[in-house]
């Protein structure tokens, strides 16, 4: 029974591999969000754009409507695609990075009137998001669910004997001790 369901989970890892190498290509051309209220004011919101998941968490403000469950998709260079330029991320090595109270395209700050005439709405565009969350890269994300399927299709994958354990510490010992050495 155990087998089948490691054969069963390692299939759904693959699988979901499988499909976010069709999100992270789709994130190049479209920028796609899913968000929603979890309970009371909390609520989240996961986005894919340009090769990159954002994780957010956040305290929501406005009317209770505001942040019902739905999706949203937008073209890469639109404002209201998220997350945009902001200042507030911290881009890190790889495409991992962090945001902290991200700045939000309520509307589109510019609006065309039939006639042609251009309004542009200052200030009333935007909302700050009170929240953090994570950006992590596509990559990292199918070669995380590649490797966790594939370390449970090996037989006995945590089960180690004594010696191969006291080679590995050894090993991992030697190599600290090079790297204490190189770093004085």
């Amino acid at each position: 029974m155990v087998r089948y369901f490691r054969l069963a989970t390692c299939v759904g890892l693959l699988l979901v591999a499988c499909l976010l190498i069709g999100l992270w290509i789709r994130s190049h051309t479209s920028a796609d969000r899913l968000h929603g209220c979890i309970y009371g004011r909390k609520s989240f919101l996961l986005g894919s754009k340009q090769g990159r998941v954002v994780f957010l968490y956040f305290k929501s403000h406005g009317h209770a409507n505001w942040w019902k469950w739905e999706t949203r998709s937008y073209p890469v260079d639109d404002e209201l695609s998220f997350p945009g330029g902001d200042p507030r991320r911290r881009d890190s090595i790889a495409g991992f990075s962090t945001i902290n109270n991200p700045i939000y395209y309520v509307m589109r700050p510019t609006y065309q009137r039939p006639d042609g005439t251009t309004v542009m709405m200052l200030g009333a565009a935007t909302a700050t998001l009170r929240g953090s969350g994570v950006i992590l890269p596509y990559w990292f994300l199918v070669l995380s669910a590649t490797l966790l399927s594939g370390m449970l299709m090996l037989r006995r994958p945590w089960q180690f004997s004594i010696r191969t354990l006291l080679i590995a510490v050894t090993l991992s010992a030697t190599v600290f001790g090079f790297v204490a050495i190189l770093d004085q």
